[in-house]
């Protein structure tokens, strides 16, 4: 069986910070959990930013329903510092059905929410972009709990294709 990277860990800048990235694999997908279905594949992909480490990545075939959620331990950052999450992403063709904006949504341990939306046609075609879901600032009031980010579109009812998922990176904005 085939060993992938789920997650990866880095040390950026002079000011030494905790950086993360979690892969498709570690990200709760919607209709991806199966092997069987039409909805998405999983295909082998080289992770070129970390020493070509071998990642799995989630290809959406044919939904109107998508979701992307994750979590993540906030003690695991670096404190008093200022911090992105953003999802990296690509469309390839045939991409369709991505004329309804699509929702990027983070929800900080205290509860506090904060969305955007994004539209999708605006995207290059088949090279990795990233969407900024939202921004923090790692404090003593939460330093534990979990942050929470998603990316959807639940209400359109337009069939999508062509989205591939790389996963979620969560670091310093500098």
């Amino acid at each position: 069986m085939m060993e992938f990277n789920i997650q990866k860990y880095w040390i950026e800048g002079k000011a030494k910070k905790n950086c993360f990235m979690l892969y498709a694999r570690d990200l709760a997908i919607s209709l991806a959990e199966f092997q069987t279905n039409n909805n998405w594949t999983w295909f082998t992909d080289i992770d070129q930013t970390s020493s070509d480490a071998r990642i799995e990545v989630a290809k959406l075939e044919w939904v109107a329903w998508l979701e992307v959620f994750g979590n993540f331990e906030m003690e695991n950052l670096t404190p008093n510092s200022l911090y992105e999450v953003v999802f990296v992403v690509k469309l390839v063709d045939p991409a369709q059905g991505w004329e309804v904006p699509v929702y990027f949504k983070l929800v900080l341990p205290t509860g506090e929410t904060k969305e955007r939306q994004e539209n999708m046609t605006m995207l290059g075609r088949n090279r990795w972009v990233e969407i900024l879901a939202g921004e923090f600032r790692t404090s003593p009031e939460y330093i534990f709990g979990k942050i929470e980010f998603s990316m959807y579109e639940v209400k359109g009812g337009l069939w999508k294709s062509g989205l591939v998922v790389k996963g979620v990176a969560i670091r310093p904005k500098n």
